[in-house]
């Protein structure tokens, strides 16, 4: 939830909407690349701890599809959702729950 408060007097409640999903787009898509890069990490730190190192240096090339693919997943993500600006209590809230499982 993004709280605003009195910054959003001489707004009008549609720039806010997309204000509000445009934050939103953007915390889900780091949401999703960090998720990913964890999972990257995780991965590499199998590998070497199985004594499979020449598996970690194709992993290398995992790090450009992480970026695309956490971007896209964020995109996706957020055109399921729908993100109002509620005036009165000044926050960005959705529909519905706001969670991520893996």
């Amino acid at each position: 939830i993004a709280h605003m408060g009195r910054e959003t007097q001489g707004y009008s409640d549609i720039e806010l909407d997309r204000f509000c999903r445009w934050l939103h787009m953007y915390f889900h898509m780091v949401r999703f690349v960090s998720i990913l890069q964890e999972l990257h990490i995780a991965v590499v730190w199998l590998f070497q701890s199985c004594r499979v190192s020449h598996r970690v240096v194709h992993t290398r090339r995992w790090i450009p599809a992480i970026w695309v693919l956490g971007c896209a997943l964020g995109v996706a993500d957020i055109i399921d959702t729908q993100w109002r600006f509620q005036r009165t209590l000044g926050v960005c809230i959705s529909d519905q729950r706001d969670e991520l499982t893996v």
